[in-house]
Formats: structure tokens, sequence, C-alpha cells
């Protein structure tokens, strides 16, 4: 099991004694995947993108409105 779907499902938490919540993959696993698609949601989140819509890359930081009134952000 490998990819997105495999460090999804290993990826875990633990709550410490005082409360605080940590995230990691087991030890010998990677969360690579799992840490790059909770920054893309949480830049759509910032950014007041639609989540699923096209995010180029290149040219700096713009935000822009589609023919809809769509909200975009291009990244560089």
């Amino acid at each position: 099991m490998g990819g997105v779907d495999g460090e999804m499902k290993r990826y875990e938490y633990e709550i410490g004694p005082t409360g605080q919540i940590s995230y990691a993959a087991p030890s010998g696993h990677h969360d690579d995947y799992v840490i790059a698609l909770a920054l893309g949601v949480w830049g759509c989140h910032t950014f007041g993108v639609e989540p699923g819509r096209m995010i180029r890359l290149g040219g700096g930081v713009r935000l822009g409105s589609d023919d809809r009134g769509r909200r975009s952000v291009t990244l560089a």
C-alpha cells in the first residue's frame, strides 16, 4: 500500500498528558503526501479558493476570479 492512500491510512495521532495533539507517520514510514495534501487544503481555505480547482504554478502569488466570480490563486 503506497502513495497518498497508504500514507493517509497509516497516519497517526497521539494525545499527550497535557492534551497536546501530535501527528506523525509510524516509524519507518513517510508522511510527505499527507503534509502536502494538508498544505493544499490550508492554502485553498486561506486564499478562498474552492478545493479541487486548478492551481497554476509559476509567476508569484496572484489572486483572481474567473468569469463566474469563482476565486483562483496562482502560486510560485
